[in-house]
Formats: structure tokens, sequence, C-alpha cells
């Protein structure tokens, strides 16, 4: 008993240590200080500091305009939480295990750029749910005080759809948000347009497949619509009465706050739901015949533009077309024959895992990929920069690179960039060093222009004559800007609209001192439509002038990424409700109306870096005698101010701070009158399981940015008439670079000490070039004393519980097992069953046995080495199937060698026979998908199994051949229905379940067999 304890406490003060280290989203993050407003612990890391400030001077002033906008009060204190680790913009509110805001500080992604502060902006979203879920009465309140936030009725009623509803209508109250996006209002309409409108259970929050954020769109348009017809005080009403149970169901809540039902409000807000008339006259485009099929080149949809794909990141240049299918990751390319002028049939020539944007060099060299790489503990933005020819790649070693693009000028080749550090912004130019045969040896910092802090780069391209184009969100102001890698010089042409979004810009051609460039555009009530800049450079002294090209009506899908062909047609994406069609059309054939700029000169100070810009010298001289340098002086100065207050704001928000400290937050959590800790026994198989002693209680907790779970729990169970006490903890990386967990439990019953139990798990997975990961686990487990009575021991079937045995003898089971693999295993299309790839692997296990007090004897150990291999392919029949559906027979094939002791071998096959689509709700429930499934299983059994069987498989191959090894097998025929509830909380494909009945027909198994025998089964995939 003393050695127990001893052990206990030596694991407590290991868990202790490891509470003060960062992990999670905080990965290597030292210093971490929390500032205290009135009603926040902003807790930071020192990259952050300044969006720290920045975030302490407004918090308390957006925590009380929510709290007024939902006429609530404000009585409750949040941890906010700001990491620059992760290189992807987002944020979330998490009730586990207590309310808390955990911000990613970093630049926005092009897609939710909708506000003038899009950082203060995305933390009144998330303290929006923070506070619709903490509108509770004294007794709710209570209750939150002594459970855990978590125990709120609140996630019983309220739905992913009105939850995100409420956050998007209130970021959007003050007239931006994305309600007020034209892009983001694409969604809604074109349901419309298409005749796919959702009903409203259909928006909850179940849909597994794409669109998967119907959730945030139409609850958003549906939430917004509801208040401003009935109301901020009849709609504060109805979430009062969601958050304090005083209701059966949303839909009775809603009801009787609004007289009418959910139904009946929904089909109001679809009519009031404006459409453009001339997209929605033609929901296909092709019909209309303003554009035609890429694929096909006509206007009949080719099956490339049938099976849910979505096309993005289009890209032209003189070698041919190239784009991505968002869908997969995958990166085609189209040559151009010069002789039929038009692009070759369109070859995949790579896949990359988590791409997010690809570009071409102007001579169809060099692409350069922008990945959301998760080789690092936190992900983390790289790119890649791949020749065309040879197929090699190299990485930049720099990470935070984003949207870059490679650019040609005076027959050397650079990338640029745009670089990304907390919400600062600057674009970045590197001279890339290549040997004789293109490949990329390495990259040198030549030029940076950064932006003012919170201003935003997008998609920077090459422009031609080593000019770089990109757009810059600066408040809610856009601009196209051409940025001068010789000079430094920078041209900027605004948005002639107010709230005119610009999406990519690409050169479409230069020549006779004229530049063009083709860009997508949305305004108030626009669909995205299609624009041109058309610049011209007089070289007689004359001003140069510009002006844009706005297409003037509306198609459906709208018009995304339009890039200019070779033959002069354009090239773009439609967004429809289902899918990214790729479409082309003539500018010549649509309305434009053309508007004058007026391009204004900026002058970039140059960095340290610039220095090596090519001609900085001549450049430094034409000033001097041009008189600009109190231009510059003054933008040094400007830059100066900018950096001075920087520094004010960083050392003002220290001097007001404090080191974090875990244990202030370990203190809250979840305390539930349940336990989960186990008692746990050895099955027939082997392995170690454990059963719930329900009756006790368990305490929860976790740092503030949702990792290092700590729980504490106790339980009793009638049954096994024992008590235990267990804890665990597990922690690790932010993607799956590094996991950790353990876990040690002491039970005792009547009788006094009855068991032990220990378990550590150790995990890596290791991406590997494009799709590639190499996995590690290790897995060990302790157990120690008298067994619960798990099985029934004549056929060893699992009991639902554990009861006691009086009959078990104190044991010691140790069991280590070790495993490697690899797999590429990959999407190949976008529907559930499309994947394709190989994997393999191999365990070594170690299982020692033995009674309590016996000595130790190398009869009571076990070791062998199994092995295992699977393949998966998208479809038998070599055909495309139609979208929903999948009757192509996609399969999977698996091996097992030494599965378990009396098994040689184990082989298996899956087929998908029939599967198709639902998507939609019923009572309670949402369907997603039913599916008709064949498989066959066999295996090879043979008898006095022992260790390190594995060096004997020659010898075990020749008793298979000589038929001295038992065969057994069966086919089974099945049918299965995927659905997931949908209300509250539980709306969401994290708790999607498969129900599946079969009728297996057992071929060879034992003389007194059962040929037929009938199974059902229910699988929750969590």
């Amino acid at each position: 008993m003393k050695k127990i304890i001893i052990n206990f406490f030596i694991i407590s003060i290991f868990v202790s240590l490891s509470l003060s280290a960062a992990d999670g989203v905080m990965w290597g993050e030292k210093d971490i200080r929390v500032v205290k407003t009135q009603w926040f612990d902003i807790i930071y890391a020192p990259d952050s500091a300044r969006s720290a400030e920045h975030l302490a001077h407004h918090a308390d002033a957006i925590y009380e305009d929510v709290c007024a906008y939902l006429e609530t009060e404000q009585w409750k204190r949040f941890p906010v939480v700001i990491t620059p680790a992760q290189d992807e913009f987002n944020a979330y509110y998490s009730p586990a295990c207590y309310d808390t805001i955990v911000m990613y500080d970093t630049p926005v992604t092009k897609k939710i750029a909708v506000a003038s502060d899009d950082f203060l902006s995305t933390f009144r979203h998330e303290l929006t749910h923070a506070v619709s879920y903490n509108m509770k009465n004294a007794f709710w309140r209570g209750v939150g005080a002594v459970f855990g936030d978590v125990v709120n009725p609140a996630y019983l009623f309220i739905t992913r759809s009105r939850t995100e509803g409420v956050a998007v209508a209130s970021e959007s109250a003050g007239g931006e948000g994305r309600l007020n996006d034209p892009y983001s209002a694409q969604t809604v309409r074109q349901a419309k347009i298409e005749g796919a409108f959702p009903s409203h259970a259909d928006i909850y929050g179940s849909r597994d497949i794409y669109p998967y954020d119907t959730n945030y769109h139409f609850g958003a348009a549906f939430e917004n619509w509801i208040q401003k017809t009935y109301g901020m005080k009849n709609y504060a009403r109805f979430l009062y009465k969601c958050v304090n149970f005083q209701t059966v169901h949303a839909s009775a809540a809603f009801k009787s706050v609004y007289g009418i039902s959910v139904k009946e409000a929904w089909k109001h807000f679809y009519d009031s739901i404006a459409v453009p008339a001339s997209a929605a006259q033609y929901p296909d485009p092709l019909v209309k015949g303003a554009c035609k099929d890429y694929f096909s080149g006509t206007d009949k949809r080719s099956k490339e533009n049938a099976r849910a794909s979505r096309y993005t990141s289009l890209v032209s240049c003189s070698a041919g077309f190239g784009f991505t299918d968002d869908a997969t990751g995958s990166f085609y390319f189209s040559k151009w024959d010069a002789e039929r002028r038009c692009c070759d049939r369109a070859k995949k020539i790579c896949t990359v895992k988590n791409l997010r944007h690809t570009s071409l060099s102007t001579d169809g060299e060099y692409a350069a990929f922008s990945v959301m790489s998760e080789r690092h503990a936190v992900p983390k933005s790289e790119v890649h920069i791949f020749n065309m020819k040879n197929r090699s790649r190299y990485t930049m070693s720099e990470t935070g690179l984003r949207d870059a693009a490679v650019v040609l000028w005076n027959g050397a080749y650079y990338l640029a960039a745009i670089k990304t550090k907390s919400q600062q912004s600057t674009l970045t130019v590197y001279k890339l060093d290549k040997s004789a045969d293109g490949k990329v040896r390495g990259a040198s910092l030549i030029a940076s222009r950064p932006l003012a802090r919170g201003d935003v780069a997008f998609t920077p391209k090459d422009a031609g004559g080593g000019e770089i184009v990109y757009v810059c969100k600066s408040g809610m102001h856009r601009s196209i800007r051409l940025y001068s890698i010789a000079d430094g010089t920078e041209k900027v042409y605004d948005a002639p609209y107010d709230r005119m979004v610009i999406g990519d810009v690409s050169l479409a051609n230069t020549g006779n001192a004229e530049k063009v460039f083709t860009f997508s555009w949305a305004a108030e009530d626009t669909m995205p439509r299609f624009g041109k800049l058309i610049i011209n450079n007089f070289d007689d002294g004359r001003a140069d002038s510009a002006s844009m090209l706005l297409q003037t009506g509306d198609v459906s899908g709208g018009v995304y990424d339009p890039v200019m062909l070779q033959n002069g047609s354009i090239a773009y994406t439609g967004h429809f409700f289902r899918d990214n069609r790729l479409l082309t059309a003539e500018s010549d054939s649509m309305t434009m109306r053309e508007i004058a700029l007026e391009a204004k000169r900026e002058r970039v100070e140059k960095s340290a870096a610039d220095k090596a810009a090519p001609h900085t010298q001549d450049m430094q001289a034409t000033e001097a005698a041009n008189g600009k340098a109190r231009s510059a002086e003054a933008a040094d100065n400007v830059r100066s101010g900018e950096q001075a207050a920087g520094n004010r704001d960083v050392q003002a928000i220290f001097t007001r701070s404090k080191k974090y400290n875990p244990f202030d937050y370990y203190k809250r959590g979840i305390f539930l009158p349940v336990g989960i800790a186990s008692t746990y026994a050895q099955n027939t198989g082997g392995n170690i399981t454990g059963r719930i002693l329900p009756l006790g209680f368990t305490y929860a907790s976790n740092n503030p940015w949702s990792s290092k779970i700590a729980i504490v729990s106790g339980g009793y169970s009638i049954l096994s008439n024992s008590g235990a006490i267990e804890t665990r903890f597990q922690s690790g990386t932010a993607t799956s670079l590094f996991k950790y967990s353990f876990s040690n439990q002491i039970e005792f019953d009547r009788r006094g000490f009855k068991q032990t139990a220990h378990t550590v798990n150790l995990s890596s997975a290791i991406p590997v070039g494009n799709l590639s990961r190499l996995t590690f686990e290790n897995t060990a487990n302790i157990l120690f004393g008298r067994q619960s009575r798990t099985e029934f021991s004549k056929n060893g079937t699992s009991l639902f519980g554990a009861l006691e045995d009086d009959d078990a003898s104190p044991m010691f089971v140790a069991i280590n097992k070790l495993s490697v693999g690899y797999s590429n295993i990959h999407k190949t299309g976008a529907g559930v069953y499309e994947k394709a790839g190989f994997a393999a692997g191999a365990s070594y296990i170690a299982e020692y046995e033995s009674e309590q007090g016996t000595p130790f004897s190398q009869d009571n150990v076990y070791q062998n080495i199994s092995v295992n291999a699977a393949l998966r392919s998208p479809r038998l029949l070599p055909y495309a199937c139609r979208c929903d559906y999948t009757y192509n027979f996609p399969f999977a094939l698996g091996t097992q060698l030494f599965p378990n002791r009396s098994t040689f071998i184990k082989n298996s096959v899956e087929f998908i026979l029939f599967a198709g689509e639902v998507q939609k709700a019923i009572p309670l429930f949402y369907v997603n998908r039913w599916a008709l499934r064949a498989s066959y299983t066999g295996r090879f059994d043979y008898t006095g199994g022992t260790s390190w069987d594995f060096f004997d498989t020659p010898h075990l191959v020749r008793n298979l051949f000589s038929g001295e090894m038992r065969y057994c097998d069966s086919a089974v025929l099945s049918a299965s229905l995927s659905f997931t509830p949908n209300f509250g909380a539980a709306a969401t494909p994290l708790l999607t379940s498969t129900l599946r009945a079969g009728l297996r027909y057992v071929i060879r198994e034992t003389k007194k067999q059962n040929y037929f025998a009938f199974e059902f089964g229910w699988n929750l995939a969590y």
C-alpha cells in the first residue's frame, strides 16, 4: 500500500509540472501573461501583446454593447486567450470545462474579412456566444457555479444554427459583418435560385457534406430576419426561455413568443430573400448561353462539373491553364495547344493535403502551393515551390507565409507572399536560387512592404515588368495595388464603390504600354461579378490613366477567380449550392460599365533586406535628383511613429499584467454526480477492458485554451460491490504530431484492496510529402490485483457491467504494444466513399501474466509481431457516379498477420454496392446517408501459438498449404443508415451514428455452425 501511495504522489508531481508548460495552440510559447479588465482575464503570449492591449482597451465596452443588444445583464467574467502560434485565423467559444474564448492572433483570411476591425469583430462574435448561453436566472447561475458552465439547459434547445446565427447577426448589427458582405450572402441566394433551399431543421448543424456551413449562412440570415421582424425584446425572451428550461422544445418556445410556428416563419423568411431576376431566370447559366462548360466546351454540363467538385485557384500562363479542386486538394493543369487554339485535357499534377492556394509563374515553369502544414506542433502556413517539368519541390524554411506566387522578371524568378504575424501583414519578396536543371535550392529575402497594422493583403500575383499586383483591405475599403520590386514604389487603385469587395486579381495581358487585369467583385445587393482593370502607361510625360470595366448584370453561381485564357476567353468558377463549376465566357458578350480611376502613388521606405533589391543604388540616386528624400523621410517618420506606439502599447500592458498561473483556472471545472472511474479485467482476447462504476462523482478541468485535460473520479457499483478512484490526464500538440495520456486507478471492495490499474499512451503522426504520414503509438497497461468478471466464462460474451468474482485470484498483468504505420489514403473526390491509397503497419506486443507472488518466469511472457495492410479504391467499375449516389463499387481490402494468438492470417474485403446521400431532417434526428454493403472475411486459425511465431512464418505457411490449418470464412450482406441527433448542441457531425443490419452467411466455421445469422449493430463515430 505504501508503494501505491508513493506512486500516486510521484504522478501528482509530474502532472503539476506538466500543467505549467504550454501546449495545444499555445505550444512553445514562453512567458504567458494575464492582464485583467473589469470583466475579462486576457491571457496572451509575448508576440500578442499589442493585440492583447488593443482588446483590453475595448473588451468591456463590447461586452456592454452585446448585453444591450441581447437585452440582458453583465454578470459573468470570462477568460480570453490570444495565441500567435497558429497561422490560420480563427476563434472559438467553449464551455468545457468552463466558459472561455480563444482567439488565433493572425490576420484574417479573405473569406471572413468582413469588418473594419476584424479582430474585435471576431471577439464580439465569440462573446455573443458566451452571453447568449449565459442569459440565466438565479437558479441556473447557481447550478452552473456548483456543477460547471457546461451544465446548461441551453445545450438541449439551442442548435448550432441558432447560436451561430445570433453571433453573426450581432457582428453585423453595426452595418459590417457577414450579413452585409455580398460574398457571404451567396450561399443563401444561390440556394433559392436553384430551388435547393433547405428546411429550418436541415440547417441545425448535422449536415456532414458540402456545404458544411449552412448553419452559419442560413442561421444568420434567419435569426437576423426574426430580430428585425419581431424585435429584440421578443428575441431576448425566446433565448431566455431556452436557456432557463422554460420549454420542452425550442419550437414550442418559438411559438409561445412569436405566435407562429418555426415552419411558418421560415416560409416568410424564404419569401423575403431577394435574388436577381437575371440569375433566377436561368438557375443553370449554361441554359442562357452566356457561358460554356470548360471541360465540354459546349452548353452541356460535363461529368467533371457534375460530381460536386469545388474548383478554385484558377491561374493562366503562357504554357496553359491550371486550377485546384478544393474537395480533394488536387492541382490540375491543361497544356495550351497553339495549333488548335485551345487547352488540352486537364491532367492531375499532384494532390496536397491542406492546400489553401495555388499559383503559376507566367511561363508555367513553377507552381507555388500555399499549405496549412501539420508538420509542426500547431498548424503553420508554408509555401512549397514546385517545378512543373521535373516535379522537384522546395519548401520555404520560413513559416507564416501564405498566398504565394512565383514572379518572373528579367530572366530571374522571385517569390511573392504575404508574411503574417499577429495582426501585421507584410508583402515579402524573395529571390529564388535555382540550379541548371531548374531545381530551387534556396530563397533570399530582398524586399518587404509592411502594411499598416490591421490592414490585410490577399493573393499577390505577377503583374509583369517586375511588379506585383495584390488586393489590400484597409478597414472596409478595398484597393488593387501594384508594388514594384525594382524601386519599392506602389500604385494604388481604390475601389470605385463604397463597400465594394474585390476578389482575386490576375494579369490578363500586357503590351503596348497597357496592362489588363481581371478580377471578381461584388457590392451591396449584387452577386459576385466580373471586372477588368485597364492601366495605360505613357512615356511622353503624361500621367498614367486607369479605368475599371464592371459587369452590370448577375449570373447564377456568380463569377469567382476569373482569368483570361490564351484564346481570349474568360475562365471562372461559379459557386453553386453544392459545388463550384468551371465555366468560360467571352468578356465581349458581357454588359460592362466603365469607371475612370485615379492612381495614387506611394513610396515605401526600404527595410534592411530591401537594400539587396535590383537597381537600389540607381533608384536612390534618382530619388535624390527628383527631390524625393523628404517623402522618404516622412514615410520613415510615420513608420517609426507606429513602431514607437506599438512599443508603448506592449510596455503599458506588461506593467499591468502578471504571469499566468494555471492553477488559477484549474480551480474551475465540471463537477458531476456520476462516476467514470472503472474496474478493469483482462478479456478472452487478452486485452484489458474497463467497466464504469457509475455511483460517484467526477471533476474535470483544463487550461483556458482547452488542453491539458485533468480528470479525477470516484465511483461505486452494486454489481461489483466495489469502489474506485481514478485520475486521467491528456495533453499534447494542437496537431497530431505528439499526443499523450495516462490514467491511474485504485479499487477497494469488502475484502479491502482489490486492484490498481495504470495506462500510458503516446502517439505521433508525422506528415511526409504531399499526402503520406508515418504513425507511431505505444500503449502500456498494468493491472495488479483481483479482477471483476466482465464476460460469461463459457463463451466469452461480454457483460453489460462488471460482477463481483469471489473466485478471482490476485493477478499481475502487464501489456505493452508498440505500433508503427504508414498511410497515404486520401480523398479523390467529393463523395464520402471516394478515397484511395495504401496503408501498412506493424505492431510489437509484449505481455506478462502471472499470479501475485509468483516468481518471474519466461513461460509467463508472450511476445510477437503482427503486420497489417489495407488498400482502398474509390471504384471498381470504370465510371463516375451521379452526384449524391454511389454505384461504382468502391472497396477496401485488408489483411492481417497474427491478429491474435490463434490466427495466422486474416483477410477481408468490403464493397459499397449502392449508397445515397439523404441530408434531411426528421423529428429529433437528421438522416445523413444510407448504404448497401457486401463483405467477405476469411482467416486461417492454428493451435499452440507461442511467442515469436512471427519468425516461424515460413513453417506456418507450409502448414497452411498442407491443410494443417483450419480455414474459417463468412460473407455478409448488410444495410446501414447514418444519422445524427438533430436538437440542441447534439446537432453536430461529431455525433453521427451508423445503424447497421445484415445477414451473415457462415461458410466454414465449425461442424455445428449456424449457416445464417442475423446481425444488428450501432456505432457512434465520435
